[in-house]
């Protein structure tokens, strides 16, 4: 979908490549309207980020995709299915096919790695455990943080909780991985490394990323396809060359901003070179 200050419905062309469409989906809570007809097609294999200030709607279109909010108007088609009155049983089944990276990591705290990790195999799979430890090893190392099933969320550094995060997300082996606001609380140095292992997971294993985030550099270093949200709307669409050159007013108004507005931060680095911020944000 080519950049634009009033995008268009999906085409059938690009319906026919998306593993995920949104299509006319409205969403309101009491008398906020968050979401205003939101049309998105998102290709297999790509890495789509969705940007846009607070409040703008980015991670309640990333839990509609997923099935834990449902619209009050519009559809979902995921992967040639239309999700549009599944029940809960079915939405279980295709979440199967998702990997989440919740803001802030969301690990649980009295488990350990490990078990972290293993918390989704063990819950959809029947493996043994020498076929469970080569699992949570493998998300690990494909994550570069090998060796560290013992310890406990309270020894990790922001980065590392980050890294565990996304093995976690990985463990199913799924089609399509969200990620909301995955550098949030780290450091520019241990962004990037975030970003690198969102493109390397999309290079080796083929999923389909789509992340919210409003930290511009992170965005335009990875992104295939850019979408910009405002006021529940999605003002512009296309591939991130053609956004960050936009001259749509939304486009270029929150490209001047910089995307965020961020006290100044305080970083702790520990012995492994991994930074967290300290007192800021939501980092660990």
């Amino acid at each position: 979908m080519s950049e634009s200050a009033t995008p268009q419905s999906p085409s059938d062309e690009s319906q026919s490549r998306a593993f995920l469409t949104l299509e006319g989906v409205e969403k309101s809570f009491a008398s906020n309207h968050v979401l205003r007809g939101i049309d998105l097609a998102i290709e297999r294999g790509e890495i789509l980020t969705l940007l846009g200030g607070s409040g703008s709607g980015k991670s309640v279109i990333l839990k509609h995709m997923i099935g834990l909010m449902r619209p009050d108007a519009g559809r979902i088609v995921v992967d040639g299915t239309d999700t549009t009155g599944i029940g809960e049983r079915d939405w279980k089944d295709l979440r199967r096919r998702f990997g989440y990276v919740f803001q802030g990591a969301a690990l649980f705290d009295s488990l350990s790695v490990f078990e972290n990790i293993a918390y989704p195999l063990r819950e959809h799979l029947a493996l043994g455990e020498e076929e469970l430890a080569e699992r949570v090893a493998g998300c690990l190392g494909s994550v570069g943080r090998a060796g560290i099933e013992a310890m406990m969320p309270a020894e990790l550094s922001g980065g590392m909780r980050k890294r565990v995060a996304v093995a976690r997300a990985i463990a199913l082996e799924p089609a399509v991985i969200l990620y909301d606001e995955p550098t949030t609380g780290l450091d520019p140095a241990n962004s990037r490394r975030i970003g690198q292992l969102i493109q390397s997971l999309r290079d080796r294993l083929g999923v389909t990323s789509v992340v919210v985030t409003h930290e511009l550099d992170l965005c335009f270093e990875i992104s295939d396809r850019v979408a910009l949200l405002k006021d529940g709307r999605i003002v512009a669409c296309g591939p991130a060359g053609e956004i960050r050159q936009s001259t749509v007013p939304e486009v270029r108004s929150f490209l001047a901003g910089g995307g965020s507005l961020e006290a100044d931060s305080v970083w702790l680095t520990d012995a492994d070179g991994e930074s967290s911020e300290l007192g800021v944000g939501d980092g660990a």
